[in-house]
């Protein structure tokens, strides 16, 4: 099997290990029931993501080393005995002894040292999330590995423990606190209500008749734009009192999408982790945002206010 380069076997091994994204770009949806009155907003879904399962528990040739130990070791994942001397690669690696070269004279291998030492001579970008999550991952496995500590529950927890430290490096911050919203009581301002619900489709509409751009190729950075505009937009409204936290949720998340889809616009091909991860925190803030406009426009119908399809407004039911 020809060995691929060390640059490549770092993006192979990552992405193994973790989540593959495809971005699936479809036009906005927005279903309206006349019946009821409501609108079931897919704003949020609008980018949708499509993620594979994880795949770090998967082991291909039923050796004994996962898929994402194979791309570790730079052996074949459709082989249990790549060197061919009738012992598994798994044992060879649990023997100490260099699962790519025919034994018997093949123990005390520092693959290990090896992979460190490749790692500095590197061209990946060193300050790359993918870089730092291999370095981190070599080190400690091959630690664990040299320790005798390296079972299939000590390496779940490494994937996870690896996985989690990326993802949290990544995190956008909250930039709303619902604490400094106008609020009103909507018993009492039934007219408010319905401001409320007509100054918040407008900024829909907005978000809605833009974001749809991306899927023309037309690049994403003034849509990112809008996004965050409106998302200060959305917190600037006299808001019900019984939606409030509701509503700033959806502006954060609006802020988040935005910040995220900007991030996507210029995606860093050096850095697959960091673009795998950023799509997976957009799939879940597009969810976010689907749910918060769905409890938004629940409320609305159950104070009085619902949605025109004729007109494409909302109007008071009595």
């Amino acid at each position: 099997m020809r060995a691929p380069s060390s640059r490549v076997s770092i993006v192979i091994l990552i992405t193994a290990i973790m989540v593959t994204g495809v971005i699936v770009f479809s036009g906005i949806k927005t279903q309206k029931n006349n019946q009821t009155g409501s609108i079931n907003s897919e704003l949020g879904p609008n980018i949708s993501i499509n993620l594979a399962e994880q795949n770090t528990q998967k082991d291909t040739d039923s050796d004994g080393l996962l898929d994402w130990e194979e791309y570790l070791w730079n052996t074949d994942i459709n082989n249990p005995d790549t060197d061919g001397d009738e012992t598994s690669d798994a044992e060879e690696v649990r023997l100490n002894r260099n699962p790519k070269k025919a034994g018997p004279d093949d123990y005390n291998y520092s693959f290990g040292d090896t992979i460190s030492k490749d790692l500095e001579k590197n061209p990946i970008d060193k300050n790359s999330l993918t870089y730092k999550a291999f370095l981190t991952l070599v080190n400690k496995y091959f630690a664990l590995s040299q320790g005798g500590q390296l079972d299939d529950t000590t390496k779940k927890q490494l994937v996870d423990e690896l996985f989690s430290g990326a993802v949290k490096s990544v995190e956008i911050e909250t930039v709303y606190d619902y604490r400094l919203a106008k609020s009103f009581d909507p018993s009492k301002d039934k007219d408010g209500v319905l401001k409320y619900a007509t100054n918040l489709l407008s900024i829909q509409n907005n978000i809605t008749q833009n974001i749809s751009t991306v899927s023309d190729g037309e690049g994403n950075s003034g849509v990112s734009e809008i996004l965050i505009n409106e998302s200060k937009n959305m917190v600037r409204l006299e808001i019900p009192e019984k939606v409030v936290e509701i509503q700033f949720d959806l502006a954060n998340n609006v802020y988040k999408l935005g910040i995220l889809l900007n991030g996507l616009s210029t995606e860093d091909k050096d850095d697959p982790l960091l673009s795998i991860i950023n799509l997976m925190i957009f799939n879940q803030v597009s969810a976010n945002i689907k749910k918060d406009f769905s409890s938004i426009y629940f409320f609305l119908y159950q104070n009085d206010i619902i949605y025109d399809g004729q007109t494409g407004s909302f109007k008071l039911s009595i």
